[in-house]
């Protein structure tokens, strides 16, 4: 397994135990605190509003039950959420990106798996090291230049690596983190004053998918005319590739591989601030997608402050009369 692979493992050891405890008792708690909710506010609408208060709209009560009941019939069931939306978002992302993937390194099989995707992007960077490598091995003054171009070649990869695998791990965790709280999302779906809550987790979930797409694009892109321009030198050992490699640096194909490297890392930065754009949302690493949920909130909280605000001056001005 690569490097990338063991740090993704370690992540999973991790935060995924964690984050399925939490999603089990969350799961069970909140079924049984909002089916014991769904009893009180039914006797509170059909007593004293329905009975007597007399204003019970029956068309907006029997929505409410049925959303309500969906809601507590969903949160028993909370598992269905890992079987019908965790593991296939799963699947399906790996083997989309693990097809966009493989057409950077020459339609190369690739598995469908995320430490498969790793692999691939890891052997590809092996190359640029193996490279950095030979050009460094020997004390000979009049190679300095061919060294030097060797580690500037190396950085922008490095860089490209650590982004990459950064967008991953945040991919994990924020899959993780919503489903761990996915049951108070269905709950915030109930009320009309929280359901922005909910279409904001969506937001999040599907702004991380799209980060990470671009971002395979990007890296994709840069894996491709790296394979193109040490495909020769791939092929040469020993000496023979070491007198290739300095015969390599600063020529064409050198500042293509290097170029393209620093271009990618460059997308692969910005391929954030397009997820949030196309998503809706302004800023980062999802969050604003949720605080576009919480000003629903605070706004519908507000709406209903400037209503019992209106009515308490009504009713003052009634009495005046």
């Amino acid at each position: 397994m690569n490097i990338s692979g063991k740090i993704i493992e370690v992540v999973d050891n991790v935060a995924t135990p964690y984050c399925m405890e939490l999603f089990d008792m969350l799961g069970r708690k909140s079924s049984e605190m909002f089916t014991a909710f769904v009893g009180i506010w039914f006797l509170w609408q059909l007593i004293f509003k329905g009975i007597l208060q007399g204003d019970l709209v029956f068309a907006e009560f029997v929505k409410k039950l049925f959303l309500f009941s969906f809601i507590a019939f969903v949160l028993p069931h909370h598992n269905w959420f890992l079987i019908w939306f965790y593991l296939p978002l799963n699947e399906v992302v790996q083997g989309l990106l693990a097809n966009i993937l493989q057409m950077g390194i020459n339609g190369e099989i690739i598995a469908s798996t995320r430490n498969g995707m790793l692999d691939a992007v890891d052997g590809v960077i092996s190359q640029i090291i193996n490279i950095f490598t030979v050009l460094v091995k020997g004390s000979y003054f009049m190679d300095f230049e061919a060294k030097l171009a060797g580690g500037i070649l190396l950085i922008p990869y490095i860089i490209l690596l650590c982004i990459f695998l950064a967008y991953v791990i945040e991919f994990i965790f924020t899959l993780l983190i919503i489903t761990a709280i996915s049951p108070l999302l269905f709950i915030a779906l109930g009320f009309s004053i929280t359901s922005g809550v909910f279409i904001g987790g969506v937001r999040v979930v599907f702004q991380e998918v799209l980060n990470l797409v671009l971002a395979v694009i990007a890296i994709s892109l840069a894996l491709m005319i790296v394979n193109q321009t040490l495909r020769e030198m791939t092929l040469l050992d020993g000496m023979a590739l070491r007198k290739a490699a300095i015969h390599w640096v600063f020529g064409e194909e050198y500042w293509a591989c290097l170029i393209s490297g620093a271009i990618s890392c460059v997308f692969l930065v910005k391929t954030r601030v397009i997820a949030s754009s196309m998503t809706g949302s302004i800023g980062g690493v999802g969050s604003s997608a949720a605080l576009s949920g919480l000003s629903a909130v605070s706004k519908q909280a507000k709406n209903i402050g400037s209503n019992i605000k209106n009515e308490t001056s009504t009713g003052k001005n009634v009495r005046k009369l």
